[in-house]
């Protein structure tokens, strides 16, 4: 890839001008440079070379430019995999994920944010109600978890740091709420998240003869 920016030396973005010769430069940098021209067009128009086609989104002009001027960016280098168990989907990018968590998660956000588990299989991965109505980055309040006890531990450090809200903490949820009592039934009930009790302990599996060892150890007639 860093040959590719060395064959072209020269960025052609509107009137950049940018040259990935330099020394002491990485490929990563090149990378956010590009990306850098394309967020900040609004207008999705591809300014490479004067070509000044115009397209619906972001990604499409990632693509556009990565496919028609053969320029890699962020967007369409696997640079890091995000899976979203809801839609069964792979981002291969942080740019990809930020914008399918937008649309596909932001915009359509409803109230259930609980575990789904199909013969203990996740379906869908559960989120946190406290980080859902942040204003953290997209990658953090849409933070996928797949255990229960997980999930229960990171809400409850909230409620330590922060006391019991008077108001269910979900965006689009404004029910109050009197104890932590009935914040956890309210985030079951109206948000499905999983109940949770006591974690089981369990040590290392005995097999059948140490079983039966034990039981001829305390006197036990085995059978």
């Amino acid at each position: 890839m860093m040959d590719q920016f060395v064959s072209i030396r020269t960025c052609r973005w509107n009137d950049c001008y940018y040259q990935f010769t330099q020394a002491k430069r990485t490929c990563g940098s090149y990378l956010k440079h590009i990306t850098d021209h394309l967020e900040a067009n609004k207008a999705h128009q591809c300014l490479w070379n004067d070509c000044n086609q115009i397209l619906e989104s972001q990604e499409e002009l990632a693509t556009h430019i990565s496919e028609e001027h053969d320029i890699p960016n962020s967007w369409t280098t696997h640079t890091s995999m995000h899976y979203c168990y809801e839609h069964d989907v792979w981002c291969h990018s942080n740019q990809m994920w930020d914008a399918h968590l937008h649309f596909q998660h932001l915009q359509r956000l409803n109230d259930f944010c609980g575990l789904l588990k199909e013969r203990g299989v996740v379906v869908v991965a559960a989120h946190c109600l406290f980080c859902l109505g942040d204003t953290k980055p997209l990658s953090v309040r849409f933070a996928q978890y797949h255990d229960v006890f997980d999930l229960h531990k990171h809400m409850t450090g909230h409620l330590a740091k922060s006391g019991t809200p008077k108001a269910c903490p979900h965006p689009i949820c404004k029910d109050t709420l009197g104890s932590e009592s009935d914040f956890w039934d309210h985030a079951t009930s109206v948000h499905g998240i999983p109940s949770f009790g006591p974690r089981r302990i369990t040590g290392k599996r005995k097999r059948p003869e140490d079983g039966d060892n034990n039981k001829v150890r305390k006197g036990l007639k085995v059978a």
